[in-house]
């Protein structure tokens, strides 16, 4: 696993130098404690919540249920891969922040952009009370299913029947705890970053338009990555509760595959939008210029008039900058990107698809 260290945001300072500070997700302590290996950290917490949850096991017989249920393992999983995806993207989001830096022309305006992107992240009471609340519900509904007839119906008979039916109980909510935090900090991350975005396409950007799209090439890339890890929870989650491929499973996996197709889409589209005003932009100002250096056959505001009544040196040189507008790309996904991303939105289908052949 690639890791970046290196952390340009945290390094600025405080509000009065080149930003402000950062606090991180509530994973940041938690990634603290091993220097910012979050490869390490990631293994560590998957082993922290197996370990404990076998402990519970050992301690009242119940090992061999525990080692033997799938979903504790695909869990384990589960938590491992959200670990190291929510702590790679907030360090890889304040290198690309770094990167981009320079295409933008209004640099107060810019800081403002990234302060308010790292107090959304680092809300840290704000995660905090959503992940609590939500594993308060799910342990509530935890506990009426499994002493209802049915049951906890993606798990064996055994975690919904006594001996021990509390202690069982206990050992999934602690793998629902951790769930819900990382969901938490998950969350927070992705939110901000579509905010965060969208809040950049509005500022000046750098009158180069192919220099623009190069630079912002990079945040678009990391939608993909984000659409990536979030499809691949999306199929843990498809396996810890076996779902099939049936109209009902299908639309659920569907609907929260909409958010990663959220992270894949509306970064590009917004910074398409802030490319093509940047191109309007560049051609009114090539109008502009030659309608004050020469005259023009054409039609008032007509550039193509313009153009071709332009002579000399200066002309051509207007042309020749108006021409690398014209044909310059707006959109940073090519073809090969496109199929990416909807393999990336669809891969949750695979394991219903699996599923449903297995069981």
């Amino acid at each position: 696993m690639m890791e970046v260290r290196d952390d340009p945001l945290a390094m600025r300072g405080a509000p009065g130098g080149r930003g402000a500070s950062v606090t991180g997700t509530i994973l940041e302590p938690y990634i603290a404690l091993f220097n910012g290996r979050y490869g390490l950290a990631a293994l560590a917490g998957g082993f922290l919540v197996f370990a404990s949850g076998l402990l519970l096991a050992l301690t009242f017989g119940l090992s061999s249920e525990y080692l033997s249920t799938p979903q504790i393992h695909l869990g384990t999983c589960a938590i491992v891969w959200v670990t190291w995806c929510v702590a790679w993207g907030t360090r890889r989001m304040r290198v690309l922040v770094e990167r981009v830096r320079p295409v933008f022309v209004t640099p107060q305006r810019f800081e403002a952009e990234v302060a308010h992107f790292e107090r959304w992240v680092g809300n840290r009471r704000l995660q905090w009370l959503v992940a609590l609340m939500l594993w308060a519900i799910n342990v509530v509904d935890m506990y009426f299913r499994s002493r209802s007839e049915e049951g906890l119906v993606a798990f064996a008979a055994i975690w919904s029947d006594d001996p021990h039916l509390a202690v069982k109980n206990i050992i999934l909510a602690t793998y629902s705890l951790a769930a819900f935090l990382l969901l938490a900090a998950g969350g927070a991350g992705a939110f901000g970053y579509l905010s965060f975005v969208g809040r950049l396409a509005r500022l000046p950007l750098l009158p180069l338009l192919p220099v623009a799209r190069a630079k912002l090439r990079g945040l678009t890339d990391f939608s993909i990555a984000i659409g990536l890890a979030w499809s691949v929870g999306v199929s843990l989650v498809v396996l810890v509760y076996q779902l099939e491929f049936r109209a009902q499973a299908v639309a659920s996996v569907l609907v929260f595959t909409a958010v990663g197709l959220a992270v894949l889409v509306v970064p590009e589209l917004t910074i398409h939008h802030a490319l093509e005003r940047l191109r309007h932009d560049l051609l009114d100002d090539a109008i502009r210029r030659l309608r004050g250096e020469a005259t023009t056959d054409g039609a008032a505001g007509e550039p193509g008039g313009v153009l071709a009544t332009i002579a000399g040196s200066t002309g051509d040189s207007v042309r020749r900058d108006v021409q690398e507008v014209v044909d310059a790309k707006t959109w940073t996904y090519d073809g090969g990107t496109v199929s990416s991303v909807l393999g990336t939105w669809l891969l949750p289908l695979v394991p219903l698809v699996v599923n449903s052949f297995v069981r």
